[in-house]
């Protein structure tokens, strides 16, 4: 007829490329995954870890939540003791803490021994007082009870902010030295005396 046709050592050229198609895809996808899996489990580098986040998510969100709850409860004793904004920024510091510590830590912070029994019970109080209506007591019984609870948080920070080289020498200073054990002396301390 008149169509054109093709000539017949074309045929097996052009087969055999289909052919061979798929294998050198299946190849190089094989490398890929190969090279993948040497990258995976290679040691890392220094630089390579220094990249790692410090922090995961749960832990960026509970410290936001915990700044944003000191914000809302620092604005809220400025603005006359505003239930509203002391009611919020309880509940976002005390979320804060549990997406940054997690939910069982958490509760062993609250109640993990009986002498955070007090404290937690003083905050949950203050807490209910600023609820129903009575922010200035409230406010005093919690941050008592917050005080209790996070005590033993303030020794250690106390600590890494003296071997810290900015302020350690500002707080090793004789006045800051005198300030500090007049409130040691003021809170009842058993090893402080009154500085001469």
């Amino acid at each position: 007829g008149s169509g054109v046709t093709s000539h017949p050592s074309e045929q097996p050229a052009s087969s055999s490329l289909a052919a061979d198609a798929p294998r050198s895809l299946g190849t190089q996808t094989a490398r890929f995954r190969a090279a993948e899996t040497q990258r995976d489990t290679a040691p890392k580098t220094p630089a390579q870890k220094a990249r790692r986040p410090m922090f995961s998510d749960d832990k960026k969100i509970g410290i936001g939540l915990t700044v944003f709850g000191l914000i809302f409860l620092f604005l809220g004793v400025i603005c006359f003791f505003d239930t509203s904004l002391l009611t919020l920024g309880n509940v976002l510091f005390v979320s804060g803490i549990c997406c940054l510590i997690g939910f069982k830590r958490t509760l062993k912070l609250f109640f993990g021994s009986m002498e955070r029994w007090a404290g937690t019970g003083l905050f949950l109080l203050g807490f209910l007082l600023v609820l129903f209506r009575y922010p200035i007591i409230g406010m005093i019984i919690e941050a008592y009870g917050m005080f209790k609870l996070f005590f033993k948080f303030g020794l250690i920070i106390n600590r890494f902010l003296h071997l810290s080289p900015v302020i350690g020498p500002i707080l090793r200073l004789p006045i800051v030295k005198r300030m500090k054990g007049m409130c040691d002396y003021c809170m009842g301390r058993s090893d402080s005396t009154l500085p001469e």
